[in-house]
């Protein structure tokens, strides 16, 4: 099914942060356009799956789309917002389509794969959300009030190996940038309008 209108306002807010750290740009398309990107909803059949993508070259039909499991049981990717899972699984899922796979060779539909299948020690979503496994093996907590909290944005390593790919985008933030407080980023993950924000 088709994306509804919050799942479309965080697929935007995804991809300009990748655009923000590479030299990539998106420009959305009317329905039947030439995009080259594609998102939408699936109810089941992807055995542990929450969400999947296709890398560049995968074929005709299937590069750059991503599907994301939208059912009574699973809600997440119905309501994706600032640092919250859905979120950083559409940004996780961009990345795919944008060539990124997973730090080690793992993925949730084959199989049940642990930490202990990582390859390098920040193979973490303290340093990659390209990462299945939580911060915590890597002895940080991004946790808030007790409840989980996720990238919104790439981190290191994802600036890393998507810079490689595309190049650095060196005209974002050129100037003099206020983070935080009173930021004028534009940016929702980069910006605090309370001390609770922190």
């Amino acid at each position: 099914s088709q994306f509804n209108t919050q799942q479309k306002a965080q697929a935007a807010l995804a991809m300009q942060s990748w655009a923000d750290v590479a030299n990539v740009t998106f420009t959305e398309k009317a329905t039947g356009g030439d995009g080259h990107m594609t998102f939408g909803n699936y109810s089941g059949g992807q055995d542990g799956a929450a969400a999947f993508a296709y890398l560049p070259g995968t074929g005709a039909g299937y590069d750059g789309t991503s599907w994301y499991l939208t059912n009574n049981s699973y809600t997440p990717n119905k309501t994706p917002d600032l640092n919250n899972y859905g979120r950083q699984t559409l940004t996780h899922e961009i990345g795919h389509t944008l060539g990124l796979a997973h730090p080690g060779d793992y993925n949730a539909g084959e199989g049940a794969p642990t930490y202990n299948d990582a390859t390098y020690g920040q193979d973490t979503r303290g340093y990659s959300l390209m990462s299945y496994w939580s911060e915590s093996n890597t002895n940080q907590n991004f946790s808030k009030g007790g409840v989980e909290a996720y990238a919104s944005g790439p981190l290191i390593d994802d600036i890393a190996a998507i810079q490689k790919l595309y190049g650095a985008n060196y005209n974002t933030r050129a100037g003099d940038t206020t983070y935080g407080f009173n930021s004028n980023t534009g940016r929702d993950f980069l910006s605090a309008t309370s001390n609770a924000d922190k």
